[in-house]
């Protein structure tokens, strides 16, 4: 059954995109709309102004006191008109609907008329003043007209934005579906495709390559995951095959010694796997503790050696160590237990891949700080050395192992502050341990 989102739609990239556009849009428009209003209405009102002006204006020229001489309103002027000759101000004509007005300021703006006040000097030496109005009703009409049509075309561009953003975050958003597409088809059965990178590098060209370096590092660990268990099925199997046919086969007393000693050895053997994966979880885990002691690093090697003695002999090589200088004991910090899985580990790989009849060479130097360095030669080429210090990394055709061994002496080594370095130059193959 399909599982329904718990989370609601306003919470999708899509609308968040959306949403984003849409307060963008709604500011850039609103600025320019109340900037042009700004100036529309500013228009209108100069333009009243001037038309109050002009009229005063023109009502002043026409004029005269000696004799008493004056236009007579037209059907929307009202003013008002009065001489001051210093002893006596005396009016002339008023049909304001106010009374007697004398403004304090040049310009009245009243909600139902605008007023302006002028005077002019006569010749007589009095002073001539106006206070000429006109009725505002068409400029409250206009301004009144702009707002309503403000008020319709800012919602409408709302709504236009709402849905303008929400189809062009859609259309934004076409790669980042063909990434979900892509990660919805993408699985282990077959090889991992990478994802086309966009052309702009800009934040998706990061998110490509960001997922596209994922995908590297998966289907990298997906095949190493399938050369694991196909090393595990055989190692396994081998062991198990082993014991079962000796078990099925035994039947005489005088077999039964050589019987035992078989199965112990499958017995070790399959030990010896636990042990790595166990060890190996526990490295990932980083949950390994360290119990630094001081350790006579020779003697270690020649404890080692001497263990692993019979099995070099087995295969026909044997041993060789060299230790400058030769009058110092050379001594390391680290933890006892793990050094010895590094060294046996790395003899081990010696002696696995070891030419026949050859030495196995172990130098221990004092040269800024304690250098240990085991080579032997082998008859395998190594394309890329640096790649066996992966974990479930073997060389290609040679079928024993798990790729382990150098993993976890790369791994014990970095927790007790030891490098170890790999080299491989002309059919020998070099492991450095720094300490």
């Amino acid at each position: 059954m399909k599982k329904h989102s718990p989370y609601p739609f306003y919470t999708s990239i899509r609308f968040r995109f959306g949403l984003l556009f849409n307060c963008l849009l709604i500011l850039f428009l609103s600025a320019i709309i109340f900037l042009m209003y700004g100036k529309v209405k500013l228009a209108f009102e100069n333009n009243f102004i001037l038309r109050l002006s002009t009229g005063a204006t023109s009502l002043l020229q026409k004029t005269s006191v000696n004799p008493v001489t004056l236009a007579l309103p037209q059907a929307d002027e009202r003013f008002l008109l009065t001489y001051d000759n210093t002893i006596r101000t005396d009016t002339l004509f008023n049909n304001l609907p106010s009374g007697r007005d004398f403004m304090t300021d040049s310009i009245q703006k009243n909600s139902k008329d605008w007023r302006i006040r002028k005077s002019k000097k006569l010749e007589t030496g009095g002073t001539l003043t106006i206070v000429y109005a006109l009725p505002a009703g068409n400029y409250n009409t206009s301004i009144q007209q702009l707002q309503s049509l403000l008020l319709i075309y800012i919602p409408s561009a709302i709504i236009i934005s709402i849905i303008t953003g929400y189809f062009l975050s859609g259309f934004f958003l076409l790669p980042l579906k063909k990434i979900i597409k892509k990660a919805n088809h993408t699985d282990l059965t077959a090889s991992i495709q990478l994802l086309e990178e966009p052309i702009f590098k800009d934040e998706l060209h990061e998110l490509t390559v960001a997922l596209n370096r994922m995908l590297e590092r998966i289907d990298h660990q997906s095949q190493l995951q399938n050369a694991f268990f196909a090393a595990a099925s055989h190692e396994l199997r081998t062991p198990l095959s082993n014991m079962l046919t000796e078990l099925q086969t035994t039947a005489a007393a005088e077999s039964s010694a050589q019987l035992i000693k078989n199965q112990v050895e499958e017995v070790q053997r399959l030990k010896k796997l636990v042990d790595n994966f166990l060890l190996m979880s526990r490295l990932k885990a980083k949950n390994v503790p360290v119990n630094k002691t001081r350790i006579s690093i020779a003697e270690l090697c020649m404890e080692i050696m001497e263990r692993m003695q019979n099995e070099a002999y087995e295969h026909k090589l044997r041993f060789m160590l060299h230790v400058s200088p030769t009058d110092e004991e050379l001594f390391v910090s680290a933890d006892k237990d793990h050094l010895s899985i590094i060294l046996g580990n790395l003899f081990s790989n010696c002696i696995k891949y070891s030419v026949a009849d050859t030495v196995i060479r172990v130098d221990l130097l004092k040269q800024d700080g304690i250098v240990l360095t085991i080579q032997n030669e082998t008859e395998l080429v190594i394309s890329d050395v640096k790649s066996l210090q992966e974990q479930f990394t073997r060389v290609e055709n040679y079928k024993e192992g798990f790729g382990l061994g150098l993993w976890i002496a790369t791994r014990l080594g970095e927790i007790n502050d030891i490098r170890l370095a790999l080299n491989y130059h002309d059919s020998v193959f070099r492991a450095v341990l720094h300490m």
